[in-house]
């Protein structure tokens, strides 16, 4: 599906597991106005020893990432993406490379009322 609309609630983790089919672009992508923030899960399968935060998640070619995704605000964000030329040692993004390629609907958290299993209804 080109450019996706992902349903989250505010302030609930998610766990997101990408991959990057190229082979001769790496991308970076984060959350366009910073109200999502990411926690580095694993890398091409390998996890880490605790989840580490980070700003931008940058895959490489045949790169698989495993990270959670938690946005603060209420409303339509968009996930952009940046090309970066495989030897810019990931120095630098280009701007005008920068594309959406999903965005997020947060809306407001959903409270579910805890129901008991079915026969242990006192």
């Amino acid at each position: 599906q080109f450019m996706p609309l992902v349903r989250m609630e505010v302030n609930k983790w998610y766990r997101w597991r990408m991959g990057l089919s190229s082979i001769d672009k790496t991308l970076a992508f984060g959350s366009d106005s910073e109200q999502c923030e990411f926690q580095l899960l694993a890398k091409d399968g390998i996890y880490l020893s605790a989840p580490r935060q980070v700003s931008v998640v940058i895959l490489s070619p045949g790169n698989r990432a495993d990270i959670a995704v938690r946005c603060s605000k209420i409303g339509r964000e968009k996930m952009n993406t940046r090309s970066m030329p495989l030897s810019s040692n990931y120095g630098g993004f280009n701007p005008d490379m920068q594309s959406t390629f999903l965005e997020v609907d947060v809306v407001p958290m959903v409270h579910n009322l805890f129901l008991p299993p079915p026969g242990r209804r006192g």
